[in-house]
């Protein structure tokens, strides 16, 4: 077993460079989801 290259010069991996384009921090997306109450509760009866 090799230990990982900590080599600065070292080239990125495609997957790192296509990681470091994207931008900082998260991203939270708002959603809702609507159901039927009463269809719901007698389906689980």
């Amino acid at each position: 077993m090799t230990a990982a290259s900590t080599d600065p010069s070292a080239p990125l991996s495609e997957a790192i460079e296509a990681a470091l384009t994207l931008p900082n921090g998260a991203r939270f997306h708002r959603c809702a989801l609507q159901i039927n109450p009463y269809a719901y509760l007698f389906s689980k009866q």
